[in-house]
């Protein structure tokens, strides 16, 4: 757990272009791996189960993300949601894999030494940590890209304010044809 939860904040700082700290990342991890072995043992009910994962997951956020580069706590919740999402794709990823490697019999196709798909697994986590920072930063690049500035116009001895978005001319579009 304290690996996969390293992994999607390393992954969401690459996607969010944000410079992380290794022992805060490490720190994080600690915290989340602790709390799924201490997870085991607790005797709460549902609801108050999932508060304390929130809760928890929400204090991990906040000591990997927040720091001099978080300006705000729109910053601060746009990290917890691409860590959330995240987090989601790749236990939904592995537990697919999982699943279908068992189905198609693949283990059987291993030498008998070794213990389950560790090394195939990691492989794709590689690859996936590679492309998705890739794609996802791009995207979210084009969405904080967007700056707004205030426009004078003079018309007719007139003077008229406007908010306008500064563009390289690839991200606006004519309101009536798009």
């Amino acid at each position: 757990n304290a690996g996969m939860d390293g992994l999607c904040m390393i992954l969401t700082g690459r996607l969010l272009h944000r410079r992380l700290s290794p022992w805060r990342i490490l720190a994080a991890s600690v915290l989340g791996g602790g709390y799924a072995v201490l997870s085991l043992f607790r005797d709460v009910s549902a609801p108050i189960a999932l508060l304390l994962d929130v809760g928890v997951c929400l204090l991990m956020c906040a000591m990997a993300f927040i720091g001099r580069q978080t300006r705000g706590v729109r910053r601060y919740f746009l990290s917890v949601l691409v860590y959330f999402l995240l987090s989601m794709a790749l236990g939904g990823v592995m537990t697919a894999l999982y699943t279908l490697w068992n189905r198609l019999g693949v283990e059987a196709l291993l030498p008998q030494e070794q213990e389950g798909l560790g090394t195939w697994l990691f492989a794709l986590l590689a690859m996936l940590g590679r492309v998705i920072p890739l794609w996802g930063g791009r995207m979210f690049r084009r969405i904080e890209a967007v700056k707004e500035c205030t426009v004078t116009v003079f018309l007719g001895g007139q003077a008229y304010t406007l908010c306008g978005i500064v563009d390289s001319g690839n991200l606006l579009r004519d309101p009536f044809g798009g």
